[in-house]
């Protein structure tokens, strides 16, 4: 990664550039290009993540930490009123919380799955709990490495975060977001607790039943139809 530090100038632009290597990119799309579809726009998660949220309102004016828990990965966009800052991503998901309860409660990974999202919890109370604690401890130190980056490029006391946003299928495992906010000292609020959520995500449709498992396909939606604020 890199950055260029921000100058005062009147009329100065931030511009976010993501780059991939050709390889990842042709695996990416080997799925959509197997079922006949033609790939238009590649759009990086973080900068959808953070659309999606715009749209269901929850950015405002301090900046906030805005994190999508998917099967395998975590996306992450930092962002406010002004803008997207920051946008990152890394590979721990709702898989790994699985495999722990598979591996200790020696389930198959169907079973661990079924456990996980019945009767599993982040917790110290029982042993499939604990193995998912320590799960959580490696999202917060992954988590910890994108603000120690973030913060290098924001050194300010006011453009640091102080509130986590979940969203994410993997977001909705039992206790995950009180255990973080026990650990990292944030306030952790899941996005389907936002107060000034708007009746629609899309143009033209309904608010969704469970937005916490859709917020980034509907940012991906969003910078599609071009009305998403960054783009």
């Amino acid at each position: 990664y890199g950055f260029a530090p921000l100058t005062d100038r009147e009329g100065e632009r931030r511009l976010m550039i993501a780059m991939a290597r050709p390889a990842v990119l042709d695996d990416a799309l080997s799925m959509p290009k197997a079922a006949g579809l033609e790939v238009v726009d590649i759009i990086p998660a973080p900068v959808a993540l953070f659309n999606a949220m715009q749209a269901w309102g929850w950015v405002v004016p301090e900046p906030v930490i805005y994190a999508d828990i998917g099967g395998s990965a975590t996306e992450v966009a930092i962002g406010s009123t002004d803008g997207l800052m920051f946008g990152r991503s890394f590979p721990i998901g709702g898989q790994m919380f699985t495999e722990a309860v598979a591996a200790t409660g020696k389930m198959t990974p169907v079973q661990a799955e079924t456990f996980k999202v019945t009767m599993g919890a982040v917790s110290r109370a029982d042993e499939t709990g604990r193995a998912m604690i320590q799960v959580a401890d490696r999202w917060l130190a992954e988590l910890s490495a994108c603000l120690s980056i973030h913060k290098s490029a924001f050194a300010q006391p006011e453009a640091q975060p102080r509130r986590m946003i979940l969203s994410g299928g993997g977001s909705e495992l039992n206790r995950l977001a009180e255990y973080l906010a026990e650990k990292s000292g944030m306030e952790i609020l899941p996005v389907a607790g936002a107060p000034a959520a708007p009746n629609a995500l899309l143009p033209g449709k309904f608010k969704v039943d469970h937005p916490a498992r859709f917020m980034l396909a509907t940012g991906l939606a969003l910078s599609g139809l071009n009305v998403g604020p960054v783009n």
